[in-house]
């Protein structure tokens, strides 16, 4: 009889229930046949047996998840709209025979706001190629004659925020990291080609993208961030799992980049003060403005 391989398990378990997650609208619909169910089956085993590949073959310990908003420009995008606002304001206003120039001043407010974005586009960089510099520098050194855990920065191979990532990533000894992408999109230039996973289901792509995290760092990001941040807030803190993954149980050091943004749109302290959560539960999340801060988290927390 031959051994049985708890990760496959828990892979195979899943691919068993996002097959169904998958099914459900057609099921509603009562217009899916057993050729369609088929081929849905046959994708999520190709994508999954991919993905499982290509974790084992590169000896990946756990993954680095970075997370934010696609449209948070990089400094040189912003600092090119700022100065096409500039340009346009001053035309305009020359231009204008208006008395009270107020209503021009929204357009240079916007690119000003971009600016203000561009700040987490860096920090995300430069923390991706610190996280990546430490992951590359440790495994190097073993210890005694068992290697160092191996660990990688992934994203979901998008614009912004991931991109910045997987920049800082690429900037760093040529380093590499992992992108988990929707067939659909097409994924940044910065994204390493081999270790880029493409998937035809944004459920089959969650799931790789927390399969083996150990670490999440969420910047200010919209509904689809927020979703795969309580999801991971979920599993890792209480232990449930939310996001019908099965057997998937996460233990993750997570910590929220941008102190007045998650301060505003996800009070910790408020909902421990309100009993939503515990003190111990609040205290597990790290809450900061400062590379450093969030760099020392992650580290501390990663055997």
């Amino acid at each position: 009889m031959g051994t049985v391989d708890p990760a496959k398990e828990v892979d195979d378990r899943a691919a068993s229930l996002l097959l169904q997650q998958c099914l459900n609208p057609f099921l509603e619909q009562r217009d899916v046949d057993n050729e369609h169910a088929a081929e849905l089956a046959q994708m999520l085993r190709v994508e999954f047996q991919e993905a499982r590949q290509v974790i084992q073959s590169n000896a990946f310990t756990g993954t680095i998840g970075i997370l934010g908003a696609w449209c948070t420009p990089s400094s040189e995008e912003a600092e090119a709209e700022q100065q096409a606002a500039r340009s346009s304001y001053m035309t305009k206003l020359l231009e204008s025979e208006n008395d009270d120039p107020a209503w021009l001043e929204f357009e240079l407010r916007g690119a000003q706001r971009l600016t203000r974005l561009a700040e987490y586009y860096e920090c995300a960089r430069v923390l991706s190629q610190r996280l990546t510099k430490w992951a590359k520098e440790r495994r190097d050194v073993p210890v005694g004659k068992k290697p160092r855990a191996n660990y990688i920065v992934s994203t979901d191979g998008g614009k912004g925020i991931s991109e910045a990532a997987n920049r800082g990533a690429q900037e760093t000894y040529k380093g590499r990291s992992l992108a988990f992408v929707l067939s659909d999109d097409t994924p940044n230039q910065y994204v390493t080609p081999d270790l880029t996973l493409s998937f035809s289901h944004e459920s089959a792509r969650r799931f790789w993208f927390f399969r083996h995290c150990k670490a999440l760092v969420a910047f200010p990001g919209d509904f689809a961030v927020l979703r795969d941040l309580l999801d991971a807030l979920t599993a890792s803190i209480t232990g449930q799992d939310d996001g019908g993954w099965g057997a998937l149980k996460l233990k993750v050091a997570i910590v929220l980049f941008g102190k007045k943004f998650w301060g505003t749109t996800m009070s910790l302290t408020s909902m421990s003060a309100f009993g939503g959560v515990s003190g111990r539960e609040a205290s597990a999340v790290l809450v900061t403005d400062s590379v450093d801060e969030a760099f020392a988290h992650i580290t501390h927390h990663l055997p």
